[in-house]
């Protein structure tokens, strides 16, 4: 695995869709426990963040998915040493 693209969606779709990226915790992903697997993995390569954004030029989604992915991985980094 060489990278690793994230997004949300809810229902039968989720990842089957590529329109529907939510907003990172809006959908029914979990996250905890993917993060859980691929830290496990010692996977070190990047994560690309997949959002609708609302706006283009404000990336709000973005920055409150990454904000999301840093509180769900530091949790983890803490229960995992």
């Amino acid at each position: 695995m060489d990278i690793i693209h994230v997004s949300d969606a809810k229902g039968h779709i989720a990842g089957l869709k590529e329109t529907e990226h939510l907003p990172l915790g809006i959908g029914e992903i979990d996250f905890r426990g993917l993060f859980e697997e691929i830290l496990r993995s010692k996977f070190h390569g990047p994560i690309v963040l997949e959002t609708q954004e609302t706006e283009i030029n404000n990336a709000v989604n973005m920055a409150a998915g990454r904000k999301y992915l840093e509180m769900i991985l530091a949790d983890i980094h803490k229960r995992l040493r």
